[in-house]
Parts: structure tokens; sequence; C-alpha cells
């Protein structure tokens, strides 16, 4: 899992469709579904459902901007 998965992560649940988000990040569908399911093995439950899913993003996005925040810090 890197910073890219967990945006596409983020884009999925935002949109809640994978096309869309698929769509929206220019990939294919199929390589978003996978991404997605990694993710969900790695982290060992099934994200996308609804509940589950919107507890998830939050987590995931504070953690986005924190890495995203550290990334750009050590650039500077």
């Amino acid at each position: 899992m890197d910073l890219s998965d967990l945006r596409i992560f983020c884009r999925v649940a935002e949109l809640t469709s994978f096309t869309k988000a698929a769509e929206h990040l220019n990939m294919a569908k199929g390589r978003v579904s996978t991404i997605v399911q990694l993710l969900e093995t790695e982290v060992g439950r099934r994200q996308c459902d609804k509940w589950h899913g919107a507890l998830y993003l939050r987590f995931v996005r504070k953690k986005v901007v924190s890495l995203s925040n550290g990334i750009t810090s050590t650039r500077s």
C-alpha cells in the first residue's frame, strides 16, 4: 500500500463508484478495483461497504494529508 493507492481508495469512497473513480483518475476500472481489493486484503477487512468504508475513509484521508504534508516539507 502506498500513498497513490490510498488516494485511489479515497476517490472510490467519495464517488461511491469504481467506474466514476476510474474515469476521474483516468484509469481502467479493473485496475482501480484491484488496488482496492489489495488494500482490503492488506488491512484484513472489506472497506467498501457503507459503514466500514465511511470510517476507514476518514482514517485514510487523515493519513493521506499527513503523508502529503510530510513529503512536501521534506522537499522544501
